[in-house]
């Protein structure tokens, strides 16, 4: 019996549960409770992969996405999902060829704004890349010759202070222009808009071009492109929710298409005419003693793990967002496609008032204010979060920490104390990303050059190491 000024906690009617320890661990998830203590006693290395790992399985990361998938819609296969896509949504505007050639036509009149990013990019391509062919390398030095030729004219027309402090004084007037030529209403050559349209053009054919690349990257992203038109969902736009729901879809049947081609061609022995490093990125991490977390949509890294965290969606769930019901995709190696879009989706889809369904692919847009497509997302930031501050060792593999991933980035940066360990071929652009995200200097750091491949260290506890996926052995760096 209690004493007086006492609770009776396990006789009341309201009672506090008798065993907090084990409802706190119900409440978390049995499995995942369990896996924390146990890396909490036995540290793994938590592995991230970004759109490399699965680069080195031939597809293309974000950058080229565009034109693959102008490639495949121009297939019959492709021609055919795109027709019965239309017809279940109804009214689409957005076409990819469309939009490609518009971006290059844009690109060529509004030069200027991506002169600077696309001049540095090709010259540091230049200067580190030993692999370039003569061609290659004759095709960025005529590029960067003819855009600084654009720029030196616009830093030579600017008014620079000595020459502001002189018209003031001669003249007893204020400044109002920071140029003596309106670059806005000069018209280029048709000569040079030619060039530059064979330039974009080219770049587009040839996206494994390791110059020609950095031309259309920042032109046709297609995170960017579905942060444009997801914007529809909030402002109730049906246009723009259309144009979502074919973009996102046709992404979506597109890395579907591919992975059923990748696992065909495994099946068959084929990998001749494939990326498929022997062996590949997925199967090196196959039972490996690690945590997984994935950036990318497919199910490769589902293959590897049950318990790997899809950080931004994945293939396998959509989720109708205009009724919050959430569905799963388990037969991905076997669906037909057409079929899919044809009789499951059609019937699932409506923009009718009085019954709307809007189901999308569980892509989640790239903004910097994380939004949620559905509670999975909370269940997995959650168990992210945890992973992440409590891992001892990371592992970053194919990822570039661009600027829209803010999310994750901050949960990285709140982390101190853990080893992190970088592997990208493009060690410039991830060490400038990197060192902004975790407010390093970006030429402070020790060089040093191991088996061929460029490391750099910082902070004493990070390491980028400049080298190609499919060149790797995981092995080393899961076991250090």
């Amino acid at each position: 019996m209690p004493t007086d000024n006492q609770i009776d906690v396990n006789g009341g009617t309201n009672q506090v549960a008798s065993s907090v320890g084990l409802q706190q661990q119900i409440f978390l998830g049995d499995q995942f409770a369990k896996q924390l203590i146990e890396n909490k006693d036995k540290p793994q290395p938590l592995v991230i992969l970004g759109a490399g790992a699965d680069a080195t399985l031939g597809l293309p990361t974000s950058s080229d996405l565009i034109p693959r998938i102008v490639a495949f819609l121009e297939t019959e296969e492709g021609k055919a999902i795109d027709a019965t896509l239309r017809k279940a949504i109804g009214s689409v505007r957005f076409h990819f060829d469309r939009f490609v050639s518009n971006a290059i036509d844009r690109l060529a009149k509004d030069l200027d704004k991506e002169l600077v990013t696309i001049c540095r990019n090709i010259s540091d391509e230049l200067n580190n890349n030993q692999s370039l062919d003569e061609k290659q390398r004759k095709m960025g030095n005529l590029i960067v010759r003819l855009f600084r030729k654009i720029l030196d004219v616009k830093t030579g027309a600017i008014i620079d202070p000595e020459t502001e402090n002189l018209i003031n004084e001669v003249f007893d007037t204020v400044v109002k222009d920071d140029s003596i030529i309106d670059f806005n209403h000069l018209n280029y050559t048709e000569t040079f808009k030619s060039l530059i349209i064979e330039i974009l053009q080219r770049s587009l054919y040839e996206s494994n071009n390791p110059v020609l690349r950095h031309v259309y990257r920042n032109i046709l992203d297609i995170e960017q492109l579905l942060t444009q038109y997801f914007y529809g969902f909030y402002t109730d736009r049906t246009s723009y929710m259309r144009d979502y729901l074919y973009i996102s879809w046709i992404l979506w049947a597109y890395l579907v298409s591919e992975q059923q081609r990748i696992a065909q061609e495994k099946t068959l022995g084929n990998v001749e005419h494939t990326n498929i490093a022997k062996p590949d990125l997925y199967s090196q991490l196959q039972s490996k003693p690690c945590q997984l977390l994935t950036f990318n949509y497919t199910t490769f890294a589902h293959s590897v793990s049950s318990d790997v965290l899809y950080f931004h969606g994945s293939l396998m769930e959509y989720v109708d967002v205009e009724n919050k019901n959430e569905f799963e995709l388990t037969d991905l190696d076997t669906l037909d496609l057409q079929d899919f879009f044809q009789n499951r989706l059609a019937e699932e889809l409506s923009f009718d008032a009085n019954r709307r369904a809007l189901p999308i692919p569980s892509f989640l847009p790239p903004l910097k204010l994380q939004i949620i497509l559905s509670k999975r997302y909370i269940d997995t930031w959650y168990k992210a979060t945890q992973l992440i501050l409590r891992a001892d060792r990371i592992i970053v593999m194919g990822y570039s920490f661009s600027s829209p991933d803010a999310f994750f980035c901050n949960l990285l940066r709140d982390n101190r104390s853990a080893q992190i360990i970088i592997i990208d071929k493009n060690i410039d652009i991830v060490s400038r990303n990197l060192c902004s995200i975790l407010q390093l200097q970006p030429n402070r750091y020790t060089r040093q050059v191991i088996q061929g491949h460029e490391h750099r260290h910082y902070d004493n506890r990070i390491t980028i190491i400049g080298a190609d996926l499919a060149e790797i052995d995981v092995e080393e760096w899961i076991k250090q």
